[in-house]
């Protein structure tokens, strides 16, 4: 099997990701495990202790590692005191030219983690690049036009006028109704990514969840409960599909919600932990254990295949609840997008 070069960027995420994962290994048995991981790969050692040198990954020519974690890392400059910066990673499976050859992802350092930079002269007023939302979560403002059939239920266009291209959710009934509406049968269709188990009318469990959202206005929980809603979805439909879903999610920067307060608590703002609790109770109620028998099997009608271990690992204990708030309160634009290509913007 021939081998040959890897990008700078590709190699340096490659190895932080490496020293995270086996932080008491040295500069040659890292370069090992690297090619063994790799196979196609050609990169000499000399690259490689370059690289942990540039990263602070080396101290005094021995290997070391950031003190990171999976919500996020701290870093003490020189007066002694902590610095708490979020961690990320690239999504290998992220196909940049789909959206612009003028722009391309790189990983700067742990710190500073990934950005995009410009491949050619980009000119002012200049639109780059157009993309449609991974997930939407919008403004409360159209939130409640849509749960009032006055915006579509996916893209968040606001209906004015009835058109024989608006269509109801197909669950909604007389008994068991859903009020979502949408623009075309394209909308539609593509809701079934997310919509089922946020439908009242499908999963009954979702309401309290939704509601809670909506009245304490947290952005973060409605965004992470749609983000959930595809994850498990995805599961539904095949391996390919949970995936490159999943690459989507993990490759966002993160800093959970314990170590973002430890940034705010300097200002006054103390954590509301008993309120994170009320939230979690009512995300497993709606994805995992409904209160009551009828709701029970209306959701063991939508996930009818097993859930991965691996991925109710990623979703369902607390501290994956809190670093998921963390992830989704660092990467969801104001009006409620979480996007594929838009969320490597760093904005240091």
């Amino acid at each position: 099997m021939s081998r040959h070069a890897v990008p700078d960027d590709e190699l340096r995420a490659a190895l932080i990701t490496l020293k995270r994962e086996k932080p008491s290994l040295g500069v040659a048995k890292i370069h090992t495990l690297l090619l063994e991981t790799n196979l196609t790969w050609s990169v000499s050692e000399k690259r490689v202790r370059k690289i942990l040198q540039e990263e602070g990954l080396l101290v005094n020519g021995i290997a070391n590692t950031p003190s990171e974690s999976a919500n996020g890392g701290t870093e003490q400059n020189r007066a002694g005191s902590t610095r708490v910066y979020p961690s990320s990673s690239l999504n290998k499976s992220l196909d940049v030219n789909k959206w612009s050859k003028k722009i391309e992802v790189r990983h700067f350092d742990a710190i500073k983690g990934k950005g995009l930079v410009a491949t050619e002269k980009i000119s002012q007023g200049e639109v780059i690049w157009k993309e449609d939302p991974f997930i939407l979560a919008p403004e409360w403002e159209i939130y409640d036009l849509q749960v009032s059939s006055r915006a579509c239920a996916f893209c968040s266009t606001i209906i004015r006028d009835h058109s024989p291209l608006h269509l109801p959710c197909r669950a909604s009934t007389v008994s068991s109704s859903c009020p979502a509406i949408f623009c075309n049968r394209l909308c539609r269709l593509q809701s079934d990514k997310v919509h089922p188990l946020l439908c009242p009318a499908r999963n009954p469990a979702s309401v309290p969840l939704l509601a809670f959202a909506r009245k304490t206005e947290w952005l973060a929980v409605h965004a992470l409960a749609q983000c959930t809603s595809r994850l498990l979805l995805a599961s539904q439909a095949d391996d390919e599909s949970l995936n490159l879903d999943l690459q989507v999610v993990q490759s966002l920067a993160v800093l959970g919600m314990e170590e973002r307060f430890r940034v705010l608590i300097d200002q006054g703002v103390e954590p509301d932990r008993e309120t994170w609790q009320k939230a979690f109770e009512l995300y497993l109620q709606t994805f995992k254990g409904p209160k009551t028998a009828l709701e029970q099997k209306k959701l063991a009608k939508i996930l009818r295949k097993p859930i991965p271990e691996s991925l109710q690992k990623e979703l369902f204990g607390y501290d994956a609840f809190l670093r998921g708030l963390g992830r989704i309160s660092l990467n969801v634009e104001a009006h409620g997008g979480l996007y594929r290509l838009h969320s490597h913007l760093n904005h240091s």
